[in-house]
């Protein structure tokens, strides 16, 4: 509803929304994780929850949590498809979050770039990442903040390159770029 108030100078718009009964999720479906997750402990961190409103939003924000996960788990390319259906009648939806792991990686070289005031040990002994280690992507934020926090850098960039080559079935490396300036 609208409704209009008029002055000589001004007009005044006051606008009246019922919101109305929100879609509420019935169902949510993670396939492709079982090997990877506690699914049930995995649902329960989710942003979006059955019983609770459904949005694309917390869809999203579910996706992004579990490739968050997937990241610190040695799988750097992690992808999450998802998928809803959305019953306007009856109030409700169901959601689908396929998870596509990629192969898990470790860490290969880690490129130092753009050195000019600090040796490259230094760098290399600040890194939380190193050579033949699970890549983890949290630990490239870790050591892009603890290079940062010297004091001696205008900017750092701590970041996963293209992968290098596989090391054996199912395994491979990624090269990690850690650029200063």
């Amino acid at each position: 509803d609208t409704i209009v108030r008029r002055t000589v100078r001004d007009a005044f718009i006051t606008f009246r929304i019922h919101e109305g009964d929100p879609v509420r999720l019935k169902r949510l479906d993670i396939v492709g994780a079982d090997s990877l997750f506690n699914i049930p402990e995995l649902k329960k961190d989710l942003p979006l929850q059955v019983g609770g409103p459904f949005s694309r939003f917390l869809l999203q924000a579910s996706a992004d949590t579990i490739v968050g996960r997937l990241n610190n788990r040695g799988f750097p390319y992690a992808e999450v498809l998802r998928n809803f259906d959305q019953d306007d009648a009856a109030l409700t939806a169901g959601a689908t979050l396929e998870v596509l792991p990629g192969r898990r990686m470790r860490i290969g070289e880690v490129a130092i770039l753009g050195l000019r005031r600090v040796d490259t040990g230094t760098v290399r002994g600040l890194l939380r990442v190193k050579p033949h280690d699970q890549f983890r992507k949290d630990l490239l934020y870790q050591s892009q903040r603890d290079l940062y926090g010297l004091g001696v850098f205008r900017s750092v960039t701590v970041v996963l390159a293209d992968s290098i080559a596989p090391t054996a079935p199912g395994d491979s490396l990624v090269r990690i770029d850690v650029r200063v300036g």
